[in-house]
């Protein structure tokens, strides 16, 4: 089973701790939580939304700019739901789910604001 790298954007700090055996490095204004090849990274969409990257070893896998499970071109509305849905997609390809797609069932238990 594959393990997961998180990345997150936070303003700049520079330190190591450890969660629950989950290396966590924040170094400038990114925080990494290692816990494999596999990372996500919010991003900017359309007019102030936000969207996320999955990458696999560094590379972008995933480019979602719009609200997964949606029709129309905006993204979230809050960062920290890119998050939630960066997180299920990271969730479904340890599961070996794909694609890893989210439905409105999801976004709505995940009370994702759209």
């Amino acid at each position: 089973m594959a393990s997961i790298l998180f990345i997150l954007f936070f303003p700049p700090i520079r330190e190591q701790v450890s969660i629950r055996n989950v290396n966590t490095t924040k170094v400038s204004n990114v925080i990494i939580y290692s816990h494999s090849d596999t990372t996500y990274r919010i991003i900017s969409s359309i007019d102030n939304t936000y969207g996320y990257e999955i990458l696999i070893n560094g590379k972008v896998f995933i480019r979602q700019k719009n609200i997964p499970g949606l029709t129309g071109l905006i993204g979230f509305k809050r960062k920290q739901d890119a998050e939630k849905g960066a997180q299920l997609v990271l969730k479904k390809l340890s599961a070996g789910i794909m694609p890893p797609s989210i439905d409105k069932h999801e976004l709505d238990s995940m009370k994702v604001k759209y």
